[in-house]
């Protein structure tokens, strides 16, 4: 009798460790295939049209040849099909280009200048090329033909890498003055947090400390400033106000003059 009761509870055992095996094998809790890779920065175009990425979400797209294109914004949708996926055409008629960090910049087949800002999709166009360096304090000279970066890219060049959404957005600031040790720094876009309009600010470094200061009211509203700092950028502060709030609404970036 105990023989006989051991030997059912064995192969109770048995049933149920096998069914657990086979409920988990059903419910998917192995580990899941990896989601296909992103084309955006692999996809380079088919036939009679071609693309390379610029800074996630933009690209360059051309038809035919390689003699003009657009700069596009992409939306969504199947990118390797240019009948069914989302671009927002953002420019056209773009014969040259010069990528940077922050920017790429463009000759149009009229010879008008321009730069895309890829932080904020801000365009801007320039009868000349001076006036296009001039305006962001860049000396962007190198253009090269579309071609030349597709070609790039069909090598297996990546423009810039996909982002990282691990990483903290860095916003850089352009130095706009120096005087006293001290670096004063400003990026109109930093005005923007979560979509909504900050307080006009200025960006002063000094050494290896630093802070923003409130262009309207020169409080220091973040950082860790010396006072002797703080001094000094309340001389001078006044003295440029309006124009340091022309730039911060206009975003075209120039030199102040120091403070003497």
């Amino acid at each position: 009798m105990k023989r006989s009761l051991l030997f059912v509870l064995l192969c109770l055992v048995v049933l149920l460790t096998g069914c657990g095996r086979i409920k988990q094998k059903l419910s998917g809790s192995s580990s899941p295939k990896p989601p296909p890779k992103d084309p955006f920065y692999t996809y380079t175009g088919s036939r009679d049209w071609y693309r390379f990425p610029l800074k996630y979400p933009y690209q360059v797209l051309m038809t035919d040849n390689w003699d003009d294109g657009s700069l596009e914004k992409y939306d969504g949708g199947n990118i390797e099909d240019p009948n069914r996926s989302s671009h927002y055409v953002m420019l056209e008629n773009i014969i040259d280009i010069h990528l940077h960090e922050n920017y790429v910049f463009f000759r149009k087949e009229d010879w008008t200048y321009g730069y895309l800002q890829y932080s904020t999709g801000e365009i801007r166009l320039f009868e000349t090329e001076e006036e296009l360096k001039r305006a962001c304090l860049l000396g962007p000279d190198d253009f090269k033909p579309l071609e030349y970066y597709y070609k790039l890219f069909e090598r297996g060049t990546v423009m810039y890498p996909p982002p990282d959404p691990s990483k903290k957005k860095e916003i850089r600031f352009h130095v706009i003055s120096h005087f006293h040790g001290l670096a004063v720094k400003m990026i109109p876009e930093a005005a923007y947090s979560n979509g909504k309009r900050g307080p006009a600010v200025i960006r002063v470094i000094s050494g290896e400390t630093g802070g923003e200061i409130e262009i309207e009211t020169g409080k220091l509203l973040q950082g860790n400033l010396s006072q002797e700092a703080q001094d000094w950028i309340a001389k001078w502060l006044p003295l440029h106000r309006d124009e340091l709030l022309e730039i911060w609404e206009t975003r075209k970036l120039k030199e102040i003059p120091p403070l003497e």
